[in-house]
């Protein structure tokens, strides 16, 4: 009998889905979203305005949602990683608007070495931002930079 090939840490963690726990965007975090951002925007300012659009009142930045799915997203990782690296091909897909609530589901679609340093991966992340019925609200690949693990680490603890 052939002993059992060695998986490889893609093959442990690629297309293996995790999701963060969820958090609800407020009309507070909209208002300190605009100070800290200076976007003073109709869209995220003036719920009079916007009660005549059809999204009813203001909605969330974008990237006010995607910080805070960061977060939520970091806190759900089965695995460490060091740092992000960057975002690809994102989309907002439909407005977030105050009292919804949001959780990410991840999954990972590959990860590669990083040129810079051989003890390091880079992560490819699909991140699908979702409300509580299950609208994908925003899609982007989020890209990790993280140390290299072994199969066997995959689910462990993660560490600092």
């Amino acid at each position: 009998m052939k002993p059992a090939k060695p998986i490889s840490t893609e093959e442990a963690l690629k297309g293996i889905p995790f999701e963060s726990g969820r958090r609800t965007i407020t009309e507070a975090d909209i208002i300190n979203f605009c100070g800290v951002s200076g976007d003073y925007s109709v869209a995220h300012a003036d719920d009079h305005a916007m009660r005549e659009t059809p999204y009813g009142g203001v909605i969330a930045h974008g990237m006010l949602v995607m910080s805070v799915a960061s977060a939520l997203a970091d806190i759900a990782r089965p695995f460490p990683l060091d740092v992000s690296y960057g975002y690809e091909r994102v989309r907002f897909l439909s407005a977030v608007k105050p009292g919804d609530t949001i959780r990410v589901r991840q999954t990972v679609q590959g990860l590669r070495p990083y040129p810079k340093d051989p003890d390091k991966m880079l992560y490819d992340i699909l991140y699908e931002i979702v409300t509580t019925d299950e609208k994908v609200v925003c899609a982007c690949t989020h890209i990790l930079l993280g140390p290299r693990i072994e199969a066997s680490q995959v689910g462990q603890a993660r560490w600092s």
